[in-house]
């Protein structure tokens, strides 16, 4: 398992290469001059000149990507000629917030995605089953902003029960309790359409498990329901499940973009949308790689979990 986890690790190293370069070259690939957007149509050449010099646009383009590397290795995420301001500390505190953000969302997903599929599994057939069937199908289908922006009209402006944005009360005192009332709308907005994909998923693992015959053995030992459900059911179509979860990561990081514009919550997402919208390179740089290495990470600690929960996998690997 251990040589396992180190080959994992190591194999990261070229992931992450890859993705540095298919974000810097995303990025100087579009079309247009980012100095001319930056200074506008109206300034002179020697002003163009001078800001291409500063941002290194003068270079060839594989020195560019290089010394944009060697800065990122150092924690210099870039300068937004925008804002006027190092990207780092204008983006990680954003990155935490967006964090927050995303953990709660999956949180949610997993209790309920998972919770809902074991038991639509367990009553198959039932009135409930056949419930969550046909939400699950068409909650799978539906846009992360319509769910944001319908949970904001029904629960914010129809019935003011929850904030409208951002993530505290700016008259109050803040606090735990302050940041999750304003977490609720945006982490459910979020997490719905995993909520759907996992339980659809979980349902069809736990009826595939049902099913073996180790289940009828175990109920001729009079053990009950819940306990062969729970500690031998569940366990064995974990492995399933948490594949699942680990790509639904991703698409909760996608879907927590679209929250954070919706629900102005102060994280990646909003600042790639102002970033986009005033054309700030740098800052749209920074956060697609911020995104795109956390999308990395998680799946390489799904695929740890899996190799320690299932032992049949940790057997092949070993091999």
């Amino acid at each position: 398992m251990y040589k396992y986890i180190i080959s994992r690790l190591l194999y990261v190293i070229p992931v992450l290469i890859g993705v540095t370069i298919l974000v810097f070259l995303m990025i100087h690939l579009i079309p247009g001059d980012p100095a001319q957007t930056i200074l506008g149509g109206e300034a002179t050449k020697s002003a163009l000149a001078k800001l291409r010099s500063q941002m290194g646009l003068d270079q060839p383009l594989i020195i560019q990507y290089f010394d944009w590397l060697k800065k990122i290795i150092t924690g210099n995420l870039g300068f937004s000629y925008t804002l006027h301001m190092n990207i780092a500390s204008e983006l990680l505190p954003k990155f935490w917030n967006s964090i927050i953000l995303t953990l709660a969302s999956l949180v949610i997903a997993i209790i309920l995605g998972v919770g809902s599929g074991v038991l639509s599994a367990i009553y198959k057939g039932s009135i409930f089953d056949k419930v969550f069937m046909a939400i699950s199908s068409i909650g799978a289908s539906i846009p992360v902003f319509w769910i944001a922006l319908m949970l904001m009209w029904l629960l914010a402006l129809q019935y003011p029960i929850f904030p409208i944005n951002g993530m505290v009360n700016m008259r109050g005192n803040g606090g735990p309790l302050d940041l999750l009332y304003h977490l609720v709308l945006p982490a459910f907005a979020t997490s719905l359409v995993s909520v759907a994909v996992i339980a659809q998923l979980t349902r069809n693992a736990v009826l595939d498990e049902i099913k073996k015959d180790y289940v009828s053995f175990f109920k001729s030992f009079n053990l009950s329901k819940v306990h062969i459900n729970i500690f031998h059911v569940l366990r064995n179509a974990l492995p399933p499940i948490i594949n699942i979860i680990g790509l639904q990561v991703g698409y909760i990081i996608g879907g927590a973009l679209f929250s954070e514009i919706v629900f102005s919550w102060p994280g990646v997402g909003q600042a790639m949308y102002t970033a986009i919208s005033s054309k700030d390179y740098p800052m749209i740089q920074a956060g697609i790689l911020l995104i795109a290495c956390g999308f990395v990470f998680v799946n390489l600690i799904v695929d740890i979990i899996n190799i320690m929960i299932n032992p049949k996998l940790h057997e092949s690997v070993s091999k």
